[in-house]
C-alpha cells in the first residue's frame, strides 16, 4: 500500500491546522526573549543560569529526529497530540517554579522535548497531503512562526502586567494545550493498492514506447517527404510525394493524441510520499543529480558498517568489546533514524553544515536575550516586546520575499541563502554602536526577516546541492546541530553578561558568526566541481585523488 498526496479538499484544512501548529510550537519558542527579564527579577539568579531555561526549548531540534521513529509507527495525529499535552503540562508545571533548576526540567526539558513532536508531525502532514502545490503549503505553513512570535510576544507581555508569572505560565500553557485540535485534523491519508500503481505506471511505460515509436516513424517519413521533394517528380512520383506527407501528417496527429493521453495519465498519477514506496515511480531514465552516486552507494555503506573491524591483535579483549558496543550502537540509530554517516566524509557536506551550525549560533542568542539587551540599555520593557514583535512580522514577510526570489526571479537558491544569512548577521553588529529605540525596531525587523528567509529556503538549497534523497538524512544532521547550539548560544551571551556587563560581546560574537558562516557558502561551487564521486565511493574502490569533474 502507498500513500497518494491529495492535492486538494482535506488539504487545506490540514495546511491551515500546520500553520496553527507552527504559531503554538515554533512561534512560542522563539518569543522567549521576553521572558527573560521576569525571570531574573522573580529567581535573581545570574544572566548566565536564567538564560538556560529558554535555551533548553531548543531540545524541539534533537527531538525532531527521533519523533519521526514515532511517527513511523504511530502516525502524526496521536504523536502531534502526546507532544501538545507535554508541551502544554511542562509550561504549567513551571508556574510553580521557586527555583531555576526546577524551570530547568519543566519549562526547558518538558517544554522542548514536547515541542518538537508536534513541529515535526505538522511538517510531515503538510507534506504528505500536498504534491504539486507543496512549496507553496510550506510557505504558508512556515508563515505561522513569524506569526507566532509576534503574537506571543504582545500577548505574555499583557499577561505579565496583569497577572505575573504564575498567571501568565497557566495561561499560556491552556493555550497552549490547543494544539491537540490541529494535531486532531492530521487525519491519516487513505492507502492506495500497489498494483493499482503498478498497472499505472505499466500503462504509462507503454504510452511512452508507443509515443517513441510513432515519432521515429514520423521523422522518417519527414526525411523521405524532404527527400522528394528536393528533386523534380511527376506524374505517379509526385503522387507518392504527396503520399508520404499525408502519412506524416497523420503520424503527428496520432503522436499528439498520444501525447495528450500520456500527459493525461501523468497527471491523475500522483508521486507517493513515503520513500518506501517511491520505488514504483522511479521506473524510467532521469537526469542523474551531481550527488546521486552517493546515494546508489547507501545500502552497500549500511552493510559495511555492520561489519565490525577487529583491532590490533595486541589490543586487550575488552577494549575490542567496547569498540564493538560503541560502533554498534552507533549503527543501530543510524539505522533506525535512516541516517547515512558516510556523507560526513564529504567536503561539500562539511562546508554546508558548517555553515549551518555558525548560522544557528548567530541565531539563538538575539532570539533567547534580544529584549533584555534592550532593556539594560535604557528601554523599558513595552519597547523591547514591541520591537520583538515587529522581528516577528518581519519574519513573515522574509519567509515569502527570499523563497520568491528563487522561484519568480530564477535566482540560484545558494546565492539567495547566503544573502539571508548575512543580513541576518549585518543588524546583530549595528546594535554594537546604534543602540536607540528605532534602533532595537530597525534591527529587529531586519534580523527577522533574514532569519525566516534562510529558514525558508534551506531546504530547497539541500535538496538543490544533494538531491531529495539525501534530504532526510542531511536535514536530521542539521536539526540536531541546531539544538545543540541552541542550547548553549544564549548561556553564552549571558557568561559573557556576568563577566563584562554589557551583551555586546555576545552579539558581536553571533554577528560575526552569521557573516562567516554566510561567506564560508562561497566554496560550495568550486567544491562542486570537484566533486562528482563522494568521498565514500573513491574509498571503496580504492581511488585516490581522482576526481571527475562536472558541470552545474
Amino acid at each position: 500500500m502507498v500513500v497518494v498526496a491529495p492535492d486538494g479538499g482535506w488539504s487545506w484544512v490540514v495546511l491551515f491546522a500546520g500553520m496553527g501548529a507552527m504559531i503554538c510550537t515554533e512561534g512560542m519558542c522563539d518569543a522567549v526573549s521576553v521572558l527573560v527579564p521576569a525571570w531574573l527579577d522573580k529567581f535573581k539568579s545570574s544572566r548566565g543560569s536564567t538564560t538556560w531555561i529558554g535555551s533548553l526549548l531548543c531540545l524541539r531540534f534533537i527531538a525532531g529526529p527521533f519523533g519521526g521513529v514515532l511517527i513511523k509507527k504511530f502516525g502524526c495525529r496521536k504523536v502531534g497530540i502526546l507532544g501538545s499535552v507535554i508541551m502544554s503540562a511542562g509550561i504549567a508545571l513551571s508556574a510553580f517554579g521557586t527555583s531555576v533548576p526546577y524551570m530547568y526540567f519543566t519549562y526547558g526539558i518538558l517544554g522542548g522535548a514536547g515541542c518538537g513532536l508536534p513541529l515535526l508531525a505538522a511538517v510531515v502532514s503538510v507534506g504528505q497531503y500536498f504534491d504539486k502545490k507543496r512549496h507553496i503549503a510550506y510557505g504558508i505553513s512556515v508563515a505561522g512562526v513569524g506569526v507566532g512570535i509576534s503574537a506571543f510576544s504582545a500577548f505574555q507581555q499583557y499577561l505579565l502586567d496583569e497577572f505575573g508569572w504564575f498567571g501568565t505560565a497557566l495561561i499560556v500553557g491552556a493555550v497552549v494545550l490547543n494544539n491537540c485540535v490541529f494535531c486532531a485534523l492530521f487525519r491519516p491519508l487513505p492507502d492506495v493498492p500497489e498494483e493499482n500503481v503498478n498497472n499505472a505506471i505499466t500503462e504509462r511505460a507503454a504510452v511512452e514506447e508507443a509515443m517513441d515509436a510513432k515519432q521515429r516513424k514520423a521523422r522518417s517519413i519527414e526525411t523521405s517527404a524532404s527527400r522528394d521533394d528536393g528533386r523534380p517528380t511527376a506524374g505517379v512520383h509526385h503522387g507518392e510525394s504527396r503520399s508520404s506527407k499525408n502519412d506524416l501528417m497523420a503520424y503527428k496527429a496520432m503522436s499528439n493524441a498520444m501525447y495528450l493521453s500520456h500527459e493525461s495519465l501523468v497527471s491523475n498519477i500522483s508521486r507517493p510520499n513515503s520513500r518506501a514506496s517511491s520505488r514504483h515511480y522511479s521506473k524510467g531514465p532521469s537526469r542523474v543529480h551531481p550527488m546521486h552516486s552517493l546515494a546508489s552507494s547507501r545500502l552497500n555503506s549500511r552493510l559495511d558498517s555492520n561489519v565490525v573491524q577487529e583491532p590490533h591483535e595486541d589490543a586487550p579483549q575488552a577494549k575490542k568489546t567496547l569498540l564493538q558496543k560503541i560502533r554498534n550502537v552507533g549503527s543501530a540509530i543510524c539505522l533506525t533514524l535512516e541516517w547515512d554517516p558516510s556523507l560526513l566524509t564529504s567536503p561539500l557536506v562539511l562546508v554546508f553544515l558548517g555553515s549551518n551550525l555558525l548560522k544557528s549560533f548567530g541565531n539563538f542568542v538575539p532570539l533567547v536575550v534580544y529584549a533584555d539587551k534592550a532593556m539594560t540599555e535604557g528601554l523599558t520593557y513595552d519597547q523591547a516586546t514591541f520591537s520583538v514583535t515587529l522581528m516577528g512580522f518581519a519574519g513573515i514577510a522574509g519567509r515569502l520575499f527570499f523563497p520568491a526570489v528563487c522561484g519568480f526571479c530564477k535566482v540560484r537558491s545558494l546565492w539567495v541563502f547566503m544573502g539571508a544569512v548575512v543580513v541576518t548577521g549585518v543588524p546583530l553588529l549595528l546594535l554594537l554602536v546604534w543602540r536607540s529605540f528605532t534602533a532595537y525596531c530597525f534591527c529587529g525587523g531586519l534580523f527577522g526577516a533574514g532569519l525566516g528567509g534562510a529558514a525558508a529556503v534551506v531546504p530547497a538549497l539541500t535538496v538543490d546541492l544533494f538531491g531529495v534523497e539525501e534530504l532526510p538524512t542531511l536535514y536530521g544532521f542539521e536539526m540536531l546541530m541546531e539544538g545543540a547550539t541552541g542550547l548553549i548560544a544564549g548561556p553564552i551571551a549571558g557568561a559573557l553578561y556576568d563577566v563584562s556587563g554589557t551583551y555586546d560581546w555576545g552579539f558581536g560574537l553571533a554577528g560575526a558568526a552569521l557573516i562567516a558562516g554566510g561567506l564560508l557558502l562561497f566554496a560550495v561551487p568550486r567544491l562542486q566541481r570537484k566533486t562528482d564521486v563522494p568521498v565514500v565511493e573513491r574509498r571503496r574502490h580504492g581511488w585516490t585523488h581522482t576526481s571527475t569533474h562536472h558541470h552545474t
